[in-house]
């Protein structure tokens, strides 16, 4: 059986971040789509199930937090695994008054290594036998 990469959807608002995660996830043999707002995210989530989606908060039209909360209401995506990546603290999230899960909270600070580990471990633990 051959294997399948893996999907991860990247949303940022920010064009050299979004061709930074394209550049250093598909290095490593993940597809990558890229989105550069929440409507386009919902949008890219429609058309294709990705196996993570990699987050920002602050994006124009629909708020990270707003897709989040897409994501988590939807039988077809509740399960998948979300990275929040932004510069805005994870206190933020308490302003907005919502509260949806995500897996793991990633200021940008983080370097392109710690992002790839925790990515890889959060797919790993997706992986369990059937």
């Amino acid at each position: 059986m051959g294997t399948v990469n893996k999907r991860i959807l990247a949303v940022d608002d920010v064009p050299l971040i979004r061709e930074a995660y394209r550049y250093i996830l598909s290095a490593k043999g993940y597809e990558v789509t890229v989105a550069a707002d929440g409507v386009e995210a919902l949008c890219a989530l429609e058309a294709e199930l990705p196996d993570l989606v990699l987050l920002d908060i602050d994006l124009p039209r629909l708020s990270g937090w707003k897709v989040l909360e897409a994501i988590r209401s939807r039988d077809e995506w509740h399960e998948i695994p979300v990275v929040i990546n932004s510069v805005l603290p994870e206190a933020s999230k308490r302003e907005h008054g919502v509260d949806p899960r995500y897996d793991v909270y990633l200021d940008k600070k983080a370097t392109g290594q710690e992002l790839l580990s925790l990515i890889g471990d959060l797919l790993a633990e997706e992986e369990t036998p059937v």
